[in-house]
């Protein structure tokens, strides 16, 4: 009987390891191998976590993954994970994802790690701009010759910088992120002055604008710059907006809107009344004669 007892106690435990070896799990046993922190082996740990998830590693270095019964913490060597689950989406939370960034002075090279260089999803699939759009920025936000030009950004969504005011304030001097849109914009009122989208420094008439145009061929330019000239302002032609925000600025209408009193007539580019009584001079908006 003894006997029988030793045999099928040898069984039990071989058939435990043989199983165990076989399994799928991060973990196939308490021993991890040599192989397990070579990231060019097949049996690197974050190959396994990446296809099986990073359930069974908490049974030896703890639920929170701080070391539990080996004291081997697994932020020893990468301090950003495992995630803190929920907590890691909290915003209430201390282990929230955005206050580690802000704790790391917005250093970000270590997601690109698992979330690709352009933060797009790299080996995990997990895009960050799934979530928050504008962030992180990808490279050339600062370049305007650059597709995803920060500017370019804006004008694709309504010229709403609602999202970056989250980061740098609402006054844009740095907020959370401590960079300042106005170390770029130093006009008054920062990236919500006119000359920040058209016009240029010496006033806000085009060119450039909202689509960085220059040539006065285009009805974006025209005469602007004669009627500038003669004027001084702009309320000849618009009303003028009392801020940025606006509803009558940032509108979704996609044109400028031009006093009535104008009559102006955008498919001939000209204004039927008013001030265009030479019959010598062509008043087409983009194809005028100077007086």
């Amino acid at each position: 009987m003894k006997s029988k007892i030793v045999f099928f106690t040898f069984l039990t435990i071989y058939i435990v390891f043989t199983g165990c070896s076989k399994d799928q799990n991060p973990l196939p046993s308490k021993s991890h191998s040599d192989k397990w922190i070579q990231k060019e082996s097949p049996d690197f740990h974050g190959k396994k976590v990446m296809a099986c998830g990073s359930q069974s590693c908490k049974s030896c270095h703890g639920t929170d993954f701080c070391g539990g019964e080996n004291g081997t913490a697994c932020f020893k060597c990468h301090p950003s994970y495992p995630h803190p689950e929920w907590a890691w989406r909290d915003h209430s939370s201390s282990d929230f994802h955005g206050q580690y960034v802000i704790d790391q002075e917005w250093d970000i090279n270590p997601c690109a790690n698992c979330h690709g260089q352009e933060y797009d999803g790299g080996r995990t699939n997990l895009s960050c701009y799934k979530c928050h759009g504008p962030y992180p920025h990808r490279s050339g936000w600062m370049t305007k010759e650059n597709t995803v030009f920060h500017g370019r950004f804006i004008r694709n969504v309504n010229w709403s910088m609602n999202g970056c005011k989250s980061c740098h304030g609402a006054d844009y001097q740095g907020g959370k992120s401590g960079c300042a849109c106005t170390t770029c914009h130093a006009e008054k009122n920062g990236p919500e002055a006119c000359t920040v989208c058209h016009g240029s420094s010496n006033n806000p008439a085009p060119p450039q604008d909202l689509h960085d145009n220059t040539e006065t061929t285009r009805l974006g330019v025209g005469a602007h710059q004669l009627h500038y000239e003669i004027y001084g302002n702009c309320t000849i032609c618009h009303k003028m907006p009392e801020s940025f925000s606006d509803p009558g600025h940032i509108d979704r209408t996609p044109l400028a809107e031009v006093n009535s009193n104008r009559s102006w007539d955008r498919e001939k580019a000209t204004c039927e009344k008013s001030c265009h009584f030479d019959p010598k001079k062509s008043y087409i908006w983009n194809n005028f004669t100077t007086p």
